[in-house]
């Protein structure tokens, strides 16, 4: 059986202690694209944002001060055959259903919790092909023994533990995101997700604001695949014609 590669970038938006919503997302790439035509696209999109924040080094979704610039990210971005995705979790409903409000989650490992359902999630257990995914992530300046305990988490949970009919391999790597435009593609995609489930749940900060129309201008444009944990899917997530789980 032919081996599949598969690129993952992923970055995360919110606090799993402090947050109402948590989110892991970012970007699915077949490896017969071209990467690199995605991350010149970035760059120059954040070429023409970073022109009015001289002070800042590299260009994040935290930064972003006006709903024009954020929609300016989106409206740019080429659809070169990626699928953005997401996993968000409702941090309130999920410490209420396990009774246990005030335990405190590790980010490390709820980070990679949520990974492994996003990830099982987008292979299905149904899917029986050999595929090789190449999993990057934003460097959080975990050890070398955290930079390893993804990659062992996914290969024993989902490798051994789960019933897939496929074969697959995870190799994991953590890169700075300064030096890697597809890991902050991650970051505005996580952070605008973040930011529509709390403006859909009216727990939100002004900043939020217009956030479902900076959604469809992206969903328009290039697929996407919304999962969840104990949160409810957005209306405007529902009424697109993209897949969503």
């Amino acid at each position: 059986m032919d081996i599949k590669e598969v690129y993952i970038f992923l970055d995360e938006s919110g606090n799993p202690m402090k947050s109402s919503f948590f989110t892991v997302g970012g970007i699915i790439i077949d490896a017969l694209i071209n990467r690199k035509n995605i991350g010149r696209n970035i760059k120059k999109i954040e070429n023409t944002i970073m022109k009015k924040y001289p002070n800042n080094n590299e260009c994040k979704w935290s930064i972003l001060e006006s709903l024009e610039e954020r929609k300016y990210i989106f409206e740019n971005i080429i659809n070169f055959g990626q699928v953005n995705i997401s996993i968000t979790a409702d941090q309130k409903k999920y410490r209420k259903i396990k009774n246990n409000q005030n335990s405190p989650i590790s980010c490390n490992l709820y980070f990679n919790y949520l990974v492994k359902i996003l990830l099982s999630n987008y292979i299905g257990f149904n899917d029986n092909r050999n595929i090789k995914f190449y999993i990057m992530c934003d460097n959080r300046g975990i050890s070398d023994k955290g930079l390893k305990s993804l990659e062992d988490y996914l290969n024993v949970e989902i490798k051994t533990n789960l019933n897939f009919k496929g074969e697959y391999n995870f190799i994991v790597k953590y890169k700075k995101s300064h030096d890697q435009p597809l890991i902050r593609y991650a970051d505005y995609y996580s952070g605008m997700i973040n930011s529509l489930f709390k403006y859909q749940s009216r727990n939100y900060d002004r900043w939020d604001e217009g956030i479902d129309d900076v959604f469809k201008i992206i969903s328009k444009k290039v697929d996407f695949k919304c999962y969840t944990f104990y949160a409810e899917v957005p209306d405007v997530i529902r009424r697109q014609n993209f897949s969503y789980k």
